[in-house]
């Protein structure tokens, strides 16, 4: 029964799983699709480049329309072949620029954008700008600064789950054979020696 049982489970083992034909990804707001863990971690520190650059073209007296329309042109076909989390990035920027250059509302124009991490922020000062006049260069630095600074800190937090993860396969396998060769012999004779 034991080896029945066994080669029963040996070539259930040897099946291999179905391949899903399509990915299933759950579906939001207007038909986006929303980020899943395999699209990979939001890069914050592209976010804050392009916060940074949109910041750069005010300072230097462009309109929103012209500044968005710079950070669009910054992503060119070459992004294409880039991470999901840069492409959706890519998208929104070109989305709003091609918006813009239409003449929709700010609300409008910056919806996609404001569903991105950080950029939720500098689409919420836009919108104030646009309403009171509010400088938006400053407020789009020290998001940008906020930004960098989340980043580094996924990035030491990372690190150090690194680490941890590294010392699971010493856990795992040296330190068992250790004490099964090592140290079991040596309390075994030791036993042994007392016991006679």
């Amino acid at each position: 029964m034991n080896i029945a049982f066994l080669l029963i489970l040996g070539a259930a083992l040897c099946v291999p799983a179905p391949i899903p034909a399509v990915r299933i990804t759950p579906i939001v707001n207007n038909g986006r699709t929303s980020k899943t863990p395999r699209d990979g971690p939001v890069d914050y520190f592209q976010i804050a480049a392009d916060i940074e650059l949109f910041s750069a073209c005010l300072r230097a007296g462009r309109s929103i329309t012209a500044a968005v329309d710079i950070v669009a042109a910054t992503y060119t076909a070459a992004h294409d072949n880039s991470s999901p989390a840069t492409q959706q990035l890519a998208s929104a920027w070109r989305t709003a620029s091609s918006l813009h250059a239409l003449g929709a509302t700010t609300d409008t124009a910056w919806q996609e954008l404001a569903t991105i991490p950080g950029l939720k922020e500098v689409a919420a000062l836009v919108k104030l700008s646009a309403t009171s006049g509010a400088s938006l260069a400053d407020g789009c630095a020290r998001i940008a600064i906020s930004l960098h600074d989340d980043a580094a800190d996924n990035s030491t937090a990372r690190a150090e789950r690194a680490g941890v993860l590294i010392s699971i396969p010493l856990a795992l396998c040296f330190l068992p054979a250790f004490f099964a060769l090592g140290l079991a012999p040596v309390v075994i004779s030791l036993g042994a020696e007392l016991m006679s």
